[in-house]
């Protein structure tokens, strides 16, 4: 199992944050579960689909604290304030940029470049550049090769 630790802001009171660590287990490529030192949230363990996307968080005692659905290309059809949960669409990490409740500028960390889910696009182009011998190698988004 791999571990990774990161920090997640908890709910203002009076101004102030509370800052607590939560660590994510995996089980290969697939999260199964996040472990909070905020005793609300506890353990939650998630149930992935075959892309990685959690759409199932439930508690210690079988309880669903969350259920997620997608459009595709990633934008979230249920409410993205239900969970405090940072793992989102295909198990990418979603920075949570804009206003609490709005999705329309949330953007998925995707190691190498960022994805907005309400553009379905990615925010830059491959740094890999095309091969202008090959006219589909001279696409911006060099992934796209090789599709057709």
């Amino acid at each position: 199992m791999k571990r990774r630790y990161r920090t997640q802001v908890c709910g203002p009171e009076a101004g102030r944050r509370h800052v607590a660590w939560v660590k994510d287990v995996w089980a290969g490529r697939m999260l199964v579960a996040t472990v909070s030192a905020n005793p609300d949230e506890g353990t939650r363990y998630m149930a992935v689909d075959h892309l990685g996307t959690p759409r199932l968080v439930t508690d210690a005692c079988a309880v669903t604290r969350a259920q997620h659905t997608y459009y595709p290309f990633g934008f979230e059809a249920t409410a993205s304030t239900q969970d405090a949960e940072a793992i989102k669409f295909t198990g990418h990490e979603r920075d949570l940029q804009g206003t609490y409740g709005s999705q329309t500028d949330d953007l998925d960390y995707m190691h190498a470049r960022h994805y907005s889910p309400g553009l379905a696009r990615f925010l830059v182009p491959d740094a890999l550049r095309g091969d202008p011998r090959r006219p589909q190698a001279v696409n911006l988004h060099a992934h796209v090769e090789g599709l057709a």
